[in-house]
């Protein structure tokens, strides 16, 4: 009987885990899906900032599949605001973008290397993230594995 009730107890936390959905790309970005109105925040060029969106969207899309470029380009973005190629096109979320970074590591991807480990102490380290941020990292990682299937 206890065997019967820890599998149905599994079962259960199987469903509601792939029942929980992502966040929809536009959500981290300050404004939703249209440049219209918002030239000037990228230098006056709608042409770029649709590309910005194109890009954005595709890598949060990859991320949420479990690529790990994806992955690490959504990171990167969410830690900074991805000031390198978007200008701070993404809002920034210091403890989610130290949870992608907890997720690339914990996925076991082949391709994770000593990059990912020194960002990871980087944008999860005490001088990016004080220990409630990590805390609250932690459970955000522990959630978007299961989301993943891992």
């Amino acid at each position: 009987m206890r065997v019967f009730l820890a599998m149905m107890l599994t079962m259960i936390s199987m469903v509601s885990a792939s029942a929980a959905e992502w966040p929809s790309a536009d959500t981290y970005r300050p404004f939703l899906s249209s440049c219209k109105g918002h030239e000037d925040y990228m230098g006056g060029d709608e042409n770029w900032c649709k590309q910005a969106i194109a890009v954005w969207d595709k890598d949060y899309k990859k991320a949420i599949k479990g690529d790990y470029q994806g992955q690490r380009n959504v990171s990167f973005c969410l830690s900074n605001g991805c000031v390198a190629f978007y200008h701070g096109f993404i809002k920034q979320n210091k403890v989610l973008g130290c949870a992608w970074r907890m997720v690339i590591l914990k996925s076991g991807h082949l391709d994770a290397d000593e990059t990912d480990t020194g960002n990871f102490k980087l944008y999860c380290g005490p001088n990016f993230l004080d220990d409630a941020g990590r805390i609250a990292a932690e459970a955000q990682a522990s959630a978007m594995l299961k989301m993943l299937g891992k």
